[in-house]
């Protein structure tokens, strides 16, 4: 029996990002593609980013997994030539701004360079228009889209939501845009250069805004009805304990079966029903009820140990 090959085998991607833009071409290596990271000399300021564990940093490590990384000094006449063979070599390159720069060019020219290349310039607002030159981080995503206007309690101080999300968001999109492009290249012949603005796809995915999904639909109500912050809070409950608060994450039925392990397998809850997030919701009172008893007298630390143990995050 012969193993299936991952989808993208024998892809070539040249990968120029940094550390926001970094998990869209994981996702690329995810699916089997040959990914080669440039780096330059002395560049280690993601490989510190917290968390660490075990002196790895978390972050680095998840968004640069399955990658080939190597380093390339633009004031070597021996590196700007091996960067160009990478770049003539390779199927799809994925780029920042910054990289690109310091050897002298920008993504747009590489792909005029290349016409079969698919070139993906990734930044924060896109390469032009009026916010081309502003900084973007998840907060600032967050708050642009609209999402945060949407997170917190129902009355009072909107609360920001973890970092990473945005990015994880725009990541997703950027990675579904360059495969349409590589498909196009593959069925019609030609290259692509696609501009992508982070801040646009966190607008369009990460809690659209329209009214016709995410939380935003719980504005289509008859007139009467609430429309200020959804009252939600529910579906992801901060619960207090002896020196503080935790929030749980429960999506998934293995990290709801974890949970249930946890609760001590109630009888109340045991129905393969509560795999699922709608039946888990509509019991949410008395399920939440059960969490809060379970974690009142435990600390933080213990509760945070105890979760990664058992899958429940």
């Amino acid at each position: 029996m012969t193993t299936p090959q991952p989808l993208l085998a024998g892809v070539r991607i040249l990968d120029l990002t940094g550390e926001d833009a970094a998990g869209v071409t994981r996702l690329l290596a995810d699916l089997g593609a040959d990914v080669l990271k440039i780096q330059l000399p002395g560049e280690q300021a993601d490989r510190g980013a917290a968390p660490l564990v075990g002196g790895t940093s978390v972050p680095f490590a998840l968004n640069n997994a399955n990658k080939r990384i190597t380093t390339l000094d633009p004031a070597a006449d021996a590196d700007r030539r091996r960067f160009d063979e990478l770049v003539t070599g390779a199927d799809i390159v994925v780029d920042d701004g910054a990289l690109t720069a310091a050897f002298g060019t920008s993504c747009a020219e590489l792909a005029d360079r290349h016409p079969e290349l698919v070139a993906m310039s990734v930044t924060d607002f896109g390469t032009d228009g009026p916010y081309r030159s502003w900084q973007g981080t998840d907060a600032v995503f967050y708050a642009m889209s609209t999402a945060l206007s949407r997170s917190g309690p129902a009355t009072g101080t909107p609360v920001l939501p973890p970092t990473g999300i945005a990015t994880a968001t725009a990541a997703a999109q950027a990675a579904w845009a360059v495969l349409a492009a590589y498909y196009h290249q593959l069925r019609h012949g030609g290259g692509d250069y696609i501009d992508f603005s982070r801040f646009e796809a966190v607008v369009q995915a990460l809690d659209p805004p329209f009214g016709s999904q995410g939380q935003a639909a719980s504005g289509l109500k008859r007139s009467g009805g609430w429309r200020g912050r959804p009252r939600n809070q529910q579906i992801y409950p901060t619960f207090g304990c002896r020196d503080g608060f935790v929030r749980i994450c429960l999506l998934s039925a293995r990290q709801w079966r974890g949970m249930r392990a946890w609760l001590g397998e109630p009888q109340e809850f045991a129905g393969p029903e509560f795999d699922s997030i709608a039946a888990r919701f509509a019991a949410s009172k008395q399920l939440n009820a059960a969490i809060g008893e379970l974690f009142a007298d435990q600390s933080m630390a213990d509760l945070v140990e105890q979760g990664q143990s058992r899958g429940v995050p």
